[in-house]
C-alpha cells in the first residue's frame, strides 16, 4: 500500500533547505543548535552585513537573513556546518555552489554576491535575498484546497526552469537535486506571467564537462552517503542516481524537471511510496503510470513530452534544450494555452545567439560551395567554346571550297544539252570516246540496272566532300565515276 509523502518529509530527505521565505514582521523562532550544526549566527555581523533571522535549516548548514545598514540592501548568507566546515573536500564543494552560479549568466538562477570562512571557521555564502514562495508551497497550498494548477500556468513554470537548465547544462555542470523545494517562485513583472521562477542550491552540483572543478568527487560523495546526506532528493532522483552510477550528466536534471511536471498537471508524483528506498526501487524497475489515466483531457503532446523525459535510461530521454523547444511549440500552437505569458526574451536571444553560432561552419561551407561549382562551370564553359572555335578554324566553308575546286579543275567533255561539271581532280581526263563505250549499255544487263548505278563522292582538295547533283528534269541520270571524271550516261 502506497501513501504520498508530506511535505516535510520530502525536506528531510534533501541536501539542505535554502530557500528564504517571504518576510515577517513577526520574529522567527530560532532552534536551538543540533550537536554538529552552526550556531546561531543572529545578531553578529558578517562584513558589512548584521545578521537579522534565521530563516531556514538543514542537513549541512542554516540560512540567514542579514542587511547593509548603511544601503539597506537585504542578502541570505548561507552557512556549512562546522563538522564539514572542518573538511576541506567539503568546503571546497560548498564553495562550488558559488562558481557554478556564477559560471552562468540566467535571470532564472539566485546571484551570489562573496563567500568565505568566518572567524570560527564556518564557510558561508552571501546571496540574493528573493520574497515569494516556494513552488513545493503553492503546490501544497493547491493540494489543501483540492485543486490542481492550471495547465497553462503549469507549462510556463516548466518553461522557466528548462530555460534556466539549459544555460546550466551549456556549461556543463548539473544541478543533481532539482526539486519544488528549490524553485522558488518571486514576483517579478518584467518576467512572463508576472513571476519568475529562480533555481537554488547548487550545493551539490557536478561539474561533469570541468575535471579541474571535480574535487575528488567520488570520495566526497561516499563520505558525504555514509554520513546519512543523500546526493538528492528520492522523490525526484533519475533511476542512475537510486543506483549509484558514478557517471552521470545533465539527463539527470531531466528527469528531475520531467517528475516536477508530471506532479504539476497531475496534482500528484509518479511514484508514491512510505519510504524512500521503496521509491528509488520504483524509479529503477517501474514504469510511471499514464498520464492519460490520471488526467484524460491532457493533451497528448504533453503527455508524449513528459513520459519521454521519465525514461529509464539517460540516452532516450531529450536534452533541456529539446524540452524547451517542445515546450514553447506547445504553448505557441495550442490557442488556449497560446496566452502570451510564457514568451521570455532572455531565452530568445539565447536562442538566436546559438543558431547563428550553430549555422557559421554550414554557412562557409556552402560559400565554399557555390564558388567552386561556379569555378568548374566556368572552366566547361570555356572549354566549349575553345573547341567550337578550333573546329570553325578547320572546317572551311562549303562556297569558298567550291569556287576554288571550280577555278582549279579542267574542262570535262561533255554532250549537247548536259550541263558541264568541275571535278577537282590533279589526274588528266580521260579520252571521251572511252569513257562513252564504258558507259554505253549492255545488252545483256536491263536498262533499269545501268540507270540505278549511282555516282561515287569525289573529295575536293581541301578535303571536303562533294554531293552528287540531282537529276535533271529531262529523265537523264547523274553522271559520275570513280576513276575522278564525272560522265552523263546516254540512255
Amino acid at each position: 500500500m502506497s501513501s504520498t509523502l508530506a511535505p516535510d518529509a520530502l525536506d528531510s530527505m534533501s541536501a539542505t533547505h535554502t530557500h528564504a521565505p517571504a518576510e515577517s514582521a513577526d520574529p522567527v523562532s530560532i532552534p536551538s543548535s543540533a550537536p554538529g550544526m552552526a550556531s546561531s549566527l543572529v545578531g553578529q555581523r558578517v562584513g558589512k552585513y548584521r545578521v537579522l533571522r534565521e530563516i531556514g535549516r538543514g542537513g549541512m548548514g542554516a540560512v540567514y537573513e542579514a542587511i547593509h545598514e548603511s544601503i539597506g540592501q537585504r542578502i541570505a548568507i548561507k552557512t556549512l556546518n562546522e563538522e564539514l566546515s572542518s573538511d576541506a573536500r567539503h568546503t571546497a564543494r560548498f564553495f562550488d555552489e558559488a562558481r557554478a552560479v556564477n559560471i552562468v549568466q540566467h535571470p532564472g538562477l539566485v546571484r551570489v554576491f562573496d563567500h568565505g570562512v568566518l572567524e570560527n571557521g564556518t564557510a558561508y555564502i552571501s546571496m540574493e535575498f528573493l520574497q515569494g514562495e516556494s513552488l513545493q508551497e503553492r503546490l501544497s497550498r493547491l493540494k489543501k484546497a483540492g485543486e490542481r494548477m492550471p495547465l497553462h500556468e503549469a507549462l510556463r513554470i516548466s518553461r522557466q526552469i528548462g530555460s534556466a537548465l539549459e544555460a546550466v547544462h551549456d556549461k556543463a555542470i548539473a544541478h543533481r537535486d532539482l526539486k519544488p523545494g528549490n524553485l522558488y517562485l518571486v514576483p517579478d513583472q518584467e518576467a512572463p506571467g508576472g513571476e519568475r521562477v529562480k533555481v537554488l542550491d547548487f550545493g551539490i552540483a557536478k561539474f561533469f564537462g570541468s575535471p579541474d572543478l571535480q574535487h575528488a568527487g567520488s570520495d566526497v560523495e561516499r563520505h558525504l552517503t555514509t554520513v546519512g546526506k543523500l546526493l538528492g532528493t528520492p522523490v525526484y532522483m533519475s533511476p542512475e542516481q537510486c543506483s549509484g552510477a558514478e557517471q552521470i550528466d545533465d539527463r539527470i536534471d531531466v528527469y528531475a524537471l520531467g517528475v516536477i511536471m508530471y506532479q504539476l498537471v497531475a496534482g500528484r508524483l509518479p511514484f508514491e511510496a512510505p519510504a524512500a528506498c521503496v521509491i528509488m526501487t520504483k524509479h529503477i524497475m517501474e514504469t510511471p503510470p499514464a498520464l492519460r489515466s490520471i488526467v484524460p483531457d491532457l493533451p497528448e503532446d504533453i503527455c508524449t513530452l513528459i513520459h519521454e523525459m521519465l525514461a529509464k535510461g539517460p540516452k532516450e530521454r531529450p536534452s533541456m534544450s529539446q524540452v524547451v523547444i517542445r515546450l514553447e511549440q506547445i504553448l505557441a500552437q495550442d490557442p488556449e494555452l497560446s496566452t502570451g505569458d510564457w514568451r521570455s526574451v532572455h531565452r530568445s536571444r539565447m536562442t538566436i545567439k546559438r543558431r547563428q553560432s550553430g549555422t557559421r561552419p554550414l554557412i562557409w561551407a556552402l560559400a565554399g560551395f557555390v564558388a567552386l561549382s561556379g569555378g568548374l562551370l566556368g572552366i566547361g564553359l570555356y572549354r566549349r567554346a575553345h573547341r567550337k572555335a578550333a573546329a570553325a578554324a578547320v572546317v572551311a566553308p562549303p562556297s569558298a571550297t567550291a569556287v576554288v575546286a571550280a577555278a582549279a579543275a579542267p574542262p570535262l567533255a561533255t554532250t549537247p544539252g548536259q550541263p558541264t561539271i568541275a571535278v577537282p581532280s590533279p589526274t588528266p581526263p580521260p579520252d571521251p570516246a572511252q569513257a562513252v563505250a564504258a558507259a554505253a549499255p549492255d545488252p545483256s544487263e536491263s536498262a533499269a540496272k545501268a540507270a540505278g548505278v549511282k555516282p561515287g563522292r569525289k573529295k575536293s582538295r581541301d578535303g571536303a566532300s562533294s554531293k552528287p547533283k540531282a537529276k535533271p528534269e529531262g529523265g537523264s541520270a547523274d553522271s559520275g565515276s570513280s576513276s575522278g571524271s564525272d560522265i552523263p550516261i546516254l540512255r
